[in-house]
């Protein structure tokens, strides 16, 4: 992953990580590796979607509420849970190869597993961000 500046103490974690990772998205953008960069979205958007919170039901029949944000605060997510969920992503890309290595499609095994090389960096990564 690439190094960034140290980091300020004030960001949580996810903040943390997410800049990490859209370092080395940009980073990847340059060196055009396109796999690497679908690789780096795909977790930004794991992230994401664990900071998000269950929205309240709501009447349907209730109009939205023009000029007001409807963004609730997203859930502050912990080292070991950013860690889980990359682990989850390296996990589904483990059985993808499998599954393609039975079928005998050995490129589409090969494509997983240069993915699965960009989870594993940004797994170190977080043990890296964790430590400091």
């Amino acid at each position: 992953m690439t190094n960034l500046p140290s980091k300020p103490d004030t960001l949580s974690p996810a903040d943390q990580l997410r800049a990490r990772l859209k370092a080395d998205l940009r980073a990847a953008m340059t060196a055009r590796a396109s796999i690497a960069v679908t690789t780096l979205r795909t977790l930004m958007g794991a992230v994401d979607n664990a900071e998000a919170v269950p929205m309240p039901e709501t009447n349907s029949a209730t109009p939205p509420v023009v000029g007001r944000a409807a963004d609730v605060p997203r859930r502050l997510l912990t080292w070991q849970e950013l860690r889980t969920i990359l682990e989850r992503e390296a996990e589904e890309r483990r059985r993808n190869i499998e599954q393609y290595e039975q079928l005998g499609k050995k490129e589409f095994a090969a494509q997983i597993r240069e993915e699965l090389e960009v989870v594993q960096r940004c797994l170190a990564g977080i043990d890296e961000l964790s430590a400091d």
